[in-house]
């Protein structure tokens, strides 16, 4: 599993270790929203609140054996529990609202126009490590973010294929999750991914389960959605999210977001073949100015403040 316990130095091979674990994540976000978006695509009736609830605990059930059967994973989450009660605490509340979000975006939109969509967040990031942290951008970095705009508008304008308040959730869930960046950066820097994230799941299944419970908005469904949900879970609530938080540990949040921008690519392409969804001019345009502001940024951060 993900363990990283060494300081964090800041050299050009951390900087290279956290863009490896950001393009890890987004192989796994993949994997997630088009598991998510195929659940949907089979049972229309399931509603965002069922999904990240049978989601989560589907994934905490697939998890669990790693735990039963590993005493220095137990043991770190004790020290997690201990050390990062509540920024867990705090992020799973965050977590909660933007995952219905995420999730009711990917209801009522094409995968690949929500995870493009969901990169705004890159945006957010900067402005909060520009506040927050004193992150500092060169003019080429200024660049790239400034290219984030037309791509967004023009994915954001394929009416055929999101309806508006699926733009406004995922752009309001991408808002939540920059908060939860910022708060995994300035205060849980040595985290352990997976056991933070793991901990998360069952804060997030205790409140939110509850509440949505009694609000009678998780209903019981077949355990084979049980078992997909559960599985892409492991794969981008789990997994990946546990390689995302460890990435915090190499990255300014501005560059960690932005190098995510991978994960779009990847779902694009892969629900044009196995989903059906089409890959129109808009989306290629869109695309493409988000992967040159990308280039601009990584390239400035390999080559400069390393």
């Amino acid at each position: 599993m993900i363990i990283i316990d060494a300081p964090v130095v800041n050299s050009k091979s951390n900087v290279s270790k956290g863009y490896l674990f950001a393009v890890i994540t987004a192989i796994f976000f993949g994997i997630n929203s088009l598991g998510i978006r195929y659940a949907f695509n089979q049972y229309p009736s399931l509603n965002p609140e069922t999904g990240m609830v049978w989601g989560f605990i589907g994934a905490l059930i697939l998890v669990l054996p790693y735990y039963v059967t590993s005493s220095p994973a137990r043991k770190r989450l004790i020290v997690s529990f201990k050390r990062d009660g509540w920024v867990i605490l705090a992020i799973s509340v965050l977590t909660s609202i933007g995952g219905v979000l995420w999730i009711f975006a990917l209801k009522h939109a094409a995968a690949g126009v929500v995870s493009l969509l969901a990169k705004v967040i890159i945006v957010y990031s900067a402005i909060f490590g520009l506040i927050f942290l004193k992150e500092r951008f060169t003019l080429i970095e200024l660049s790239g973010f400034a290219l984030l705009i037309p791509g967004v508008f023009l994915i954001a304008t394929l009416e055929s294929q999101v309806a508006p308040k699926a733009v406004a959730a995922v752009l309001v869930s991408a808002f939540i999750y920059a908060i939860q960046s910022l708060l995994v950066k300035k205060y849980a820097p040595q985290l352990h991914g997976m056991e933070f994230t793991y901990l998360r799941a069952i804060c997030m299944v205790i409140l939110f389960g509850t509440i949505f419970v009694l609000l009678g908005r998780v209903i019981f469904i077949p355990i084979e959605v049980v078992f997909i949900l559960g599985t892409v879970s492991v794969s981008g609530m789990m997994l990946g999210r546990a390689l995302y938080f460890e990435a915090h540990k190499y990255l300014e949040i501005s560059k960690l977001n932005s190098a995510m921008l991978i994960e779009p690519v990847i779902v694009l392409v892969a629900a044009f073949f196995l989903l059906g969804e089409p890959l129109d001019a808009k989306k290629v345009y869109g695309g493409l100015f988000i992967l040159v502001g990308l280039w601009l940024l990584i390239h400035r951060s390999f080559r400069g403040r390393v």
